[in-house]
């Protein structure tokens, strides 16, 4: 059976200044080329679809400040009193994670945007608790992304034949494998990863046949 088809929202933040702090994967060419490809492939089901450029495209792998939310105080002030601290933590994780390969199999429309949707990934999942229990420990909320998946198209009209937009997804192939060798610790200046700053590429150096700690102080 299929899913309902979703009701689609226009992006307001698209191409706007925002601030948001994370950890990212950017992806090798190959499934940029494929990615890219899609986009094109999608853009026949009607107009007012977002794309960035391909070189944009990423695995968001774990969120420290979101774009969306609000902390009661600026992110670049919450940044200032604890960055120095989270950016030590997650280089000491990262140190011990083995690199790994993140395996796309499909789209999916969503009512935000079509993602490309990844298999689980453990290596994944430890750096994101990692995090979770880093900001709570700084007492600020916890945003992570509950899959791995990297944005294909975002939606710049409500008006979009969203049946047409699942339909056409269904028989897009997005089949590859993404290996993550590191990460990127970057801010977000223009919504979504239109432009940021990189504060750190964070090699993963792990022994895989080693057990993954789950948390530091």
């Amino acid at each position: 059976m299929r899913d309902a088809t979703p009701l689609l929202k226009a992006d307001p933040l698209w191409g706007k200044p925002c601030i948001a702090y994370s950890l990212q994967a950017d992806l090798a060419d190959d499934a940029r080329r494929i990615f890219s490809r899609a986009q094109e492939r999608l853009q026949a089901a009607g107009p007012g679809l977002l794309t960035g450029p391909p070189a944009t495209l990423h695995i968001s792998v774990a969120c420290l400040l979101s774009v969306r939310e609000r902390y009661g105080v600026s992110k670049d002030s919450l940044w200032r009193r604890h960055g120095l601290q989270w950016t030590a933590s997650l280089r000491e994780l990262l140190a011990a994670v083995p690199p790994c390969e993140v395996i796309f199999r499909r789209l999916e429309v969503t009512d935000a945007a079509v993602i490309a949707v990844a298999e689980p990934q453990s290596e994944v999942r430890t750096i994101r608790s990692h995090v979770a229990n880093m900001l709570a420990d700084a007492g600020v909320p916890s945003f992570q992304p509950s899959i791995i998946h990297a944005t294909v198209l975002r939606y710049g009209s409500c008006e979009l034949r969203a049946e047409a937009l699942a339909e056409a997804a269904r028989c897009v192939h997005i089949e590859s494998s993404v290996p993550i060798r590191q990460l990127v610790l970057s801010k977000e200046t223009v919504y979504p990863s239109l432009a940021r700053e990189v504060i750190e590429c964070m090699p993963l150096r792990g022994d895989s046949s080693l057990s993954t700690p789950s948390t530091f102080s």
